[in-house]
Parts: structure tokens; sequence; C-alpha cells
């Protein structure tokens, strides 16, 4: 259906549009803006918690350290994708309207900085944290992507989006693999729950760093505002 969409279009479009939107300079295909690699940064670090935490090691925590059952655990777990659906398309809709990628962005990965001290130390009840993270995963996904397009120029975009794609996907894999390591030679299990505490101090680095290069693309934004 797209593709019939898409051809329908472009016997419309100029050809004079359509050619510069097809002609690619090899050259520039990596010069990018400092404003994508903060994003990448957030969008490595962000997804190296959220999907490693959330799909590979968050019901077997919450059962060994906070005594949930597998249900319990189970159901706890999926709050933060069912926030998504509703708060997702809600925070898209406030980025078109209001811009501000950048401090939405700040805004979105300063939650995720707080679920793990709240979880590993604070003692306090699992929904204030699995309600932080919620709101982390609808905020930060919904600006983040759609972003891309605003700091890369039209004839980069795919080579931007692939690149960044590529290197979450080299964060999931060794987030995933550090924090199974770490778990494994600290002993972590139900009988010894502080052998999780590195895992958590991982998660909870990953997050500060996320915030940062967040906090990176406020200020360059700002300093570019002021040096017009």
């Amino acid at each position: 259906m797209y593709w019939l969409v898409d051809k329908r279009e472009s016997e419309h479009r100029p050809l004079s549009i359509a050619a510069a939107a097809d002609r690619i300079h090899w050259r520039n295909l990596l010069n990018f803006r400092h404003e994508y690699w903060y994003i990448t940064g957030l969008c490595v670090t962000f997804y190296s918690v959220i999907f490693p935490f959330r799909s590979t090691f968050a019901i077997k925590y919450f059962q060994e350290v906070r005594g949930l059952t597998l249900e319990d655990a189970s159901r706890m777990n999926s709050y933060v994708f069912m926030a998504a659906i509703v708060a997702m398309p809600a925070f898209g809709a406030l980025a078109d309207r209001f811009g501000r990628h950048a401090l939405l962005m700040m805004l979105g990965s300063l939650p995720l900085s707080l679920v793990f001290p709240l979880v590993g130390y604070a003692n306090v009840n699992l929904w204030i944290p699995t309600a932080l993270l919620g709101l982390s995963f609808s905020l930060v996904p919904a600006v983040l992507w759609p972003a891309v397009a605003h700091y890369v120029s039209p004839e980069q975009r795919g080579t931007a989006y692939g690149l960044m794609g590529m290197l979450q996907n080299v964060g999931l894999t060794l987030a995933n693999v550090l924090a199974g390591y770490l778990n494994d030679s600290n002993h972590a299990s139900a009988a010894h729950p502080g052998g999780y505490a590195p895992m958590m101090w991982l998660f909870g680095l990953l997050g500060v760093m996320g915030f940062l290069f967040a906090t990176l693309l406020k200020w360059h934004e700002r300093s570019a505002q002021h040096s017009q």
C-alpha cells in the first residue's frame, strides 16, 4: 500500500526535487552535526537500560530480591509497556505541537537515572520506580526518533537512522552480556540478593549517561541560539 501511494506521489513530484533528493554525496554520509551524536548517545544508553533490564532481568530480580511471585513480577513488568500504549502517542503530539526536543529528552531521561537507586536502595513501593520507568519509556522514544530528522539533512537520514539502529543493538548486546556476567560473577540469587547490586549500578550509570547526553544536546542548542 505504501509503495502504491509513493508511486502516485512521485508521478506528481517535480523532477528537480526528485533529482535533488536522490543525489548522494558519499563523503558527507558520516558528516553529522553534534546534535545527532548526542541523540545517538542517548539512544544507545537509554535502550541499553530499558530492554536488558525489563526484558531479561527484571522479573527474576523482582522475585529473588523483592519476593514477588512470578505472576506478580510479570504483571509489574508489563505495566511499563502498558503505560506506553497511552502515553507515547500523547507525548509525540506534545513534541509536534511545542517542539523543544532537547528539553523533552532531558525530562524523559531524568526519571530513568532515578529508577535504579530507588529499586536497589530506597526500598520504596515498586509502583514508584515502575511509574518513573513508564514515563521515561513513553517520553524519550516519542521524541528521540523523530528528532533525528530535525537535525539531519534529507540525504543523510537513511544513513543516520541505520547507524543509530546499529549502535543501539551493539549497546543492547553488550549491556545484556555485561549484566549477566556481573550477576554470575557476584553469585546473584534469592540466597544472595546483594549479588544483584553491581548490575543495578551498571543500569543506574547508563541512565545517568543518557541524561548527560540529553543535557549536552540542550546545552549545544542553547549555545547555538546565543551565537546567532
